[in-house]
């Protein structure tokens, strides 16, 4: 039994004693009789005496070790089996009763406890650590429990919270407890516990160590203590590592790392002294541990600080800035080595190298010591102060005060001066300002307006530098100038002088400014301003050069004429006079031009101007060169062209024009390729086009083809130099032209090409029919392409499609390949099948076009074979046959289908009984021909008629409108045989006669009945039992009673036999393989003796159930009661004692809880004898089974309305002239009979099922009331 939740009706109830004659009976209350009950007066005396209370048993509960399915560092997964339990055996049967009404459920609870257990060596076994874990085990109170549940574990149970690297140890507890019916306090039973279940949790890195602490401390170390991890991860500390920030002074190990953590100590001890330390500096510590699987997290850091001391020495101050009578000093603080720093002082000399004296005292680190002596070099020293003392002096370090600028220099002259340059000399000033004089600076200063233009209108540095003379060189002739000169010693820069004017000598003008230009198409008005200065002499006049831009020379060498401006080596003088302006013609259109202009005076020509560039106006390209053939294929030709000049304005795009000339063979043909000119269009000397009235003229054509009389289109037009002209006809002959186009229009159009294009594979085949010749074979024709395009058709191919064309499936297959127009084919076509055709033709050029599909059928058939027969519902006389649909219908749609039968030879028992009888087999009736027994469309039939336990033979066709198809293969079946005969008689008596049922104390006596065996026929089937039934006479309320019993010819009645009863009883076969039961035998009457008068108080016994028992089950129940060594008893004993329980029961069962007796009514009489599942069903569903009687109830009306007006038509049978009538009645006894076969057949089924689970008919057997 399996543990959890069970709820046990009555506990575990041990078997019934098979010893006793009296067998498991039941009442009409369904309720069991137990062994060993006592009878009524019995019942009263134990009444009498007091009984012990009674409480559930104890079950025995049996608890499997968990099972640990998976295990991490802190979680373990257990599962457990469900436990077995069982009840004590005991052989009270009130204990018995008592049980029915307790129900048993099972609490699992697991727990677990941790074990304390060092490491586990790595060859330690489980046995080895199951034997630790038993002995280290604490008390119960450390068991922790983690999971309870009702019932078995489906799901593992999750362990958590458990520390990594630690043993463990789980187990079961199961408590068993125990509901009685009408009691709210459980009962508890003592729990029962598994067996231990051991493991350990994977080992881990420790966990975060406690900061470090501190331990000692001094000026120039610190000395860190710290504690073993909290979590060890479940194996030893091996070491510690201790890091540092800042990285100590001098440190000379390990760099540090990102975070600036400096690695100090690597080790197994659990302290550790920082030495070499500046005083009262500032350090953070963090460590971790490691073990055998790795280093855990670092721990938070701790601030520890060295004692503090007196400050560093100080650096020398740092002079910033002096003055005649004061200097300023800076400095840096020291390190105050752990104590605030809490003045500075500042002391100096005499400036002579005497005694220090205090110049400064406190906190800020910069001072200005003033009254000092000026040019007198100082010495100053500084010092610092904490709590705890003051440091060391700094060096000394040296200061002077600042020297005054000199004065200004004297005797500044020009001693040379021409156009460009001048030279200035000078002396040094009286007065150095008390540091010697180490450069002078002059400056320039220009007056007139051109020299400002050049140096600007502000003083000018022309020189700075030791010397006292300078030539400058960068003058305008005739230009004013002033000059002034400063010196400057280290102090800084005296005053200038007086300034010093000068006026350069004249020269030829400065280059005026570029020209400005009018463009016209043709021509260029040239405009120029007068120079900015005259170089101190009046200009007098201008001359102007020009020339073709050197990028436009190359593009304007191909056009025409050189003009003389397209020398692009020098310029050209074109003008000299007073004028500022002059027009230039004869200029090429879109032309670019170079210009410039210089001024004249009495001293000569000055310099050129800026080159100016002008372009004069566009005009309309040039015509474009005949285009050239790149490529020519059967259904396009490729050209290019050359671009032509723009005239000032770049070619944008260009315009293809083709005309079609008509296919090789006319006027003017040429092989492939040949290329024929044809000029167009003409351009006048001054570079303007004249293009024609309109696009598509042409003046002459070198081919024959004049160029008016062709029609020209359009076929590209774009900005390249290349197209492709495509669709084009396979050897024909074209002519194509081009002409060029920009911002101003049009060229004309430029020469023409004559191309001819390449042959091509031919153009489809026309007219592709297909006509059915038969149902498998297609006669296809098609017609010869419209077009060879330049070549002979030379073939055709012709291919085929299963499919339909465009299907996933189509697939398409070469048939024929040759010179003729036509094809059948007959090869693997299928009868009334559609086939896509397709055909294309061949020349020297390769395959033309395929046709479009064309769909044909062949001619339709007879259809296949349909599927081999099968059948179902086999009666002694009638069979059903069913089959399928032939696979191919082959065209035609199947209209019906034909069956036949014949007749097998005999079945191998009809054949053993002919030959016992003597009879020799018919070969005639062995293999008969075969008949037809039905036509139609349907795919089932069932045939009648048949003679019973023989073999038939069914086959079947198909047909349609073509004819029928082939048979399929045969099937043959066997019918059932009939029903085997009744029992020729029947014998009933009551054992003992009617004295001895006189004298049994007015107890129902046992009614023993016999028959003789039936005797089978040849075409019956053998009988496998017998049911007997025992009804009372006409006119008796009592119910009937009814068993079935095994091959045996005798039985007995034991129970339920009404005294002073009649009762009827008959029997009848029951036929092997569910050929069903055979027809009643004749009745036997038998009268039960009269009831003695009873007692008021003994209740309605009457009632009480009944049972057929054989006489061959008491004797083997008197058998093994004498093996168990009990007292023999004879039969007759055995029934009396099981009535007895029998009326017992039935009268305890009777009573209801007033101790009132509870009539029984039909309903309870009908369920009783039922089996149990199929009553507590209608028990169940009660409500839905009086609808269905209901509704059976109002057909059974209808039925019998229809019944009677067709008696009142003419009988209870119709008469021969009313043949619907009569079909009707016919119809309505096939019914009924079918109804009764089915419900032999279930009493057979039944009937089977109770031999192959038992191997043998049990006994007793409850009869049907």
């Amino acid at each position: 039994m399996q543990g959890g939740t069970h709820s046990v009706p009555g506990g575990l109830l041990e078997p019934s004693n098979a010893g006793h004659a009296g067998i498991h009976l039941e009442d009409d209350g369904g309720v069991e009789a137990v062994p060993g009950s006592v009878t009524s007066s019995e019942h009263e005396e134990q009444q009498q005496v007091e009984e012990p209370p009674l409480v559930p048993l104890e079950p025995v509960v049996i608890l499997h070790e968990p099972e640990l399915l998976a295990v991490t560092a802190t979680t373990a997964s257990i599962s457990w089996p469900a436990a077995e339990w069982s009840l004590p055996a005991h052989d009270d049967p009130r204990q018995t009763a008592f049980q029915q009404c307790v129900v048993y459920s099972l609490l699992y609870e697991l727990q677990v406890q941790q074990v304390d257990l060092g490491p586990p060596s790595d060859t330690a076994s489980a046995e080895q650590l199951l034997q630790q874990v038993y002995p280290a085990l604490n008390s119960s109170n450390n068991w922790r429990s983690v999971s309870s549940v009702v019932g078995p574990m489906q799901v593992p149970v999750q362990v958590t919270m458990l520390r990594s690297g630690r043993f463990y140890a789980a187990r079961v507890v199961a408590t068993a407890t125990a509901v009685v019916e009408g009691c709210q306090q459980p009962v508890a039973f003592a729990a029962a516990t598994s067996q231990v279940l051991p493991f350990r949790t994977l080992p881990t890195p420790p966990g975060q160590m406690q900061a470090p602490a501190l331990a000692q401390r001094a000026r120039n170390a610190l000395k860190l203590k710290w504690n073993v991890p909290d979590e060890t991860g479940g194996e030893a500390i091996q070491r510690y590592e201790l890091l540092v920030t800042p990285q100590p002074a001098g440190w000379d190990g390990p760099p540090a790392d990102e975070q600036g953590f400096t690695q100090v100590y690597v080790g197994d001890e659990r302290s550790y002294k920082l030495g070499k330390l500046g005083p009262g500096q500032r350090f953070s510590f963090k460590i971790r541990s490691f073990n055998v699987l790795g280093g855990g997290p670092w721990s938070l850091p701790s601030t520890f600080t060295t004692q503090a001391s007196v400050p560093a020495q100080p650096d020398p101050p740092v002079q910033v800035a002096s003055s005649k009578d004061a200097a300023t000093l800076q400095w840096r603080p020291p390190a105050d080595n752990g104590a605030v720093i809490s003045c500075y002082q500042l002391e100096v000399d005499d400036g002579r190298g005497g005694e220090f004296r205090l110049a400064f005292t406190g906190l800020d680190t910069q001072c200005v010591v003033a009254k000092l002596q000026s040019g007198l070099n100082y010495r100053f020293r500084l010092r610092t102060e904490n709590s705890e003392g003051y440091s060391m002096w700094s060096t000394a370090v040296a200061a002077a005060t600042a020297a005054t600028t000199p004065g200004c220099p004297t005797g500044l002259a020009a001693v040379g001066i021409n156009r460009s340059s001048v030279t200035l000399t000078w002396q040094p000033p009286s007065s150095d300002g008390g540091s010697q004089v180490l450069a002078y600076q002059v400056q320039l200063l220009a007056k007139t307006k051109v020299a400002a233009a050049a140096l600007g209108s502000d003083w000018v540095i022309i020189f700075d530098g030791a010397a006292v003379a300078t030539t400058f060189s960068a003058l305008q002739p005739g230009c004013e100038y002033m000059v002034r000169a400063a010196a400057r010693n280290a102090a800084g820069q005296g005053s200038f002088c007086m300034p010093l004017r000068l006026t350069t000598a004249p020269d030829v003008p400065l280059q005026p400014p570029k020209p400005e230009a009018e463009a016209a198409a043709t021509s260029l008005l040239l405009r120029w301003a007068a120079p900015q200065h005259d170089g101190g002499s009046q200009v007098t006049g201008y001359k102007v050069e020009m020339r073709c831009s050197p990028d436009a020379s190359s593009s304007t060498a191909a056009i025409g004429p050189q003009h003389s401006l397209a020398i692009p080596e020098h310029f050209l003088n074109i003008y000299a006079g007073p004028d500022m302006c002059v027009q230039v013609t004869d200029l090429l259109p879109g032309t670019a031009y170079e210009y410039r202009a210089a001024a004249l005076n009495s001293h000569g020509a000055g310099p050129w101007s800026v080159i100016g560039t002008a372009t004069t106006l566009p005009a309309a390209p040039l015509p474009p060169p005949a285009p050239q053939l790149a490529a020519c294929s059967s259904s396009s030709l490729s050209v290019t062209w050359v671009e032509p000049y723009g005239q000032g304005s770049p070619v944008s795009s260009y315009t293809l024009n083709m005309a079609r000339l008509g296919p090789v063979g006319g006027s003017g043909s040429g092989a492939n390729g040949v290329v024929h000119a044809m000029a167009n269009g003409t351009a006048d000397g001054s570079g303007q086009q004249h293009p024609d009235s309109h696009d598509d003229a042409a003046s002459s054509c070198s081919s024959g083809h004049s160029a008016d009389k062709v029609r020209w289109e359009t076929v590209y037009t774009g900005p390249l130099t290349s197209a492709e002209v495509r669709q084009l006809k396979p050897a024909c002959r074209y002519m194509l032209r081009v002409r060029a186009h920009n911002s101003i229009g049009g060229s004309n159009w430029g020469e023409a090409l004559t191309a001819t294009t390449s042959p091509a594979a031919p153009c489809q085949p026309a007219s592709l029919t297909s006509t059915a010749v038969s149902s498998c074979a297609i006669l296809l024709r098609w017609s010869a392409p419209l077009e060879d395009n330049g070549a002979a058709v030379t073939s055709y191919q012709l291919e085929m499609a299963t499919a339909a064309v465009g299907s996933s499936s189509s697939s398409w297959n070469k048939v024929y390949q040759g010179s003729s127009v036509e094809y059948q084919h007959c090869s693997g076509l299928l009868p009334g099948r559609s086939y896509s055709w397709r055909v294309r033709a061949f020349n020297s050029c390769g395959a033309g076009a395929w046709t479009e599909p064309v769909k044909g059928c062949t001619l339709p058939a007879e259809p296949g074979v349909p599927a081999k027969p099968s059948f179902s519902q086999r009666t002694a006389t009638s069979v059903k046959v069913k089959w399928g649909l032939p696979q191919e219908e082959n065209g035609s749609a199947v209209t019906s289908y034909v069956l036949e039968i014949r007749q097998l030879a005999a079945g191998a028992d009809v054949q053993q009984q002919q030959q016992q009888q003597g009879q020799a087999a018919d070969p005639a009736q062995q293999q008969q021909q075969w008949l037809q027994a039905y036509r139609g469309p349907e795919l089932s039939q069932k045939v009648t008629g048949l003679q019973p336990g023989s073999s038939y033979e069914f086959r079947v066709a198909a047909a349609n409108a073509v004819g029928l198809g082939c048979w399929s293969d045969s099937s043959s079946v066997e019918v059932l045989k009939r029903p085997p005969p009744p029992p020729a008689s029947v014998s009933a008596e009551l054992e003992g006669g009617a004295d001895a049922a006189a004298a049994a104390g007015g107890a129902p006596a046992c009614l023993l009945v016999s028959w003789p065996a039936a005797e089978a026929a040849a075409d019956s089937a053998d009988a496998v039992g017998y049911e007997v039934e025992a009804a009372p006479a006409l006119g008796s309320s009592h119910a009937v009673l009814r068993g079935n019993v095994a091959k045996q010819t005798s039985t007995s009645i034991s129970s339920g036999l009404q005294l002073g009863v009649t009762y009827n009883v008959r029997v009848r076969s029951v036929g092997a393989a569910g050929t069903g039961h055979s027809s009643w035998s004749a009745a036997v009457s038998v009268t039960m003796p009269a009831a003695p008068a009873a007692p008021a108080s003994e209740g309605d016994s009457s009632e009480s159930g009944l049972a057929l028992a054989p006489a061959s089950a008491a004797e083997a129940g008197a058998g093994k009661r004498k093996s168990k060594g009990k007292s023999k008893a004879s039969v007759k004993d055995a029934a009396a004692a099981a009535e007895k329980r029998s009326s017992k029961v039935a009268a305890v069962a009777n009573v209801t809880a007033k101790g009132k007796p509870r009539k029984l009514g039909l309903k309870d009489h009908v369920l009783s004898q039922l089996p149990p599942p199929v009553s507590r069903w209608l028990r169940k569903n009660s409500k839905y089974v009086k609808y269905g009687i209901a509704a059976a109830a109002v057909l059974a009306v209808l039925v019998m309305i229809v019944l009677a007006s067709l008696g009142s038509r003419g009988g209870d049978a119709p008469r021969g002239g009313d043949a619907a009538a009569q079909a009707a009645f016919m119809q309505m006894q096939a019914q009924q009979q079918m109804q009764m076969q089915a419900q032999q057949r279930m009493q057979e089924q039944q009937l089977h099922n109770m031999h192959a689970q038992g191997g043998a008919m049990p006994q007793p057997l409850p009869m049907q009331q």
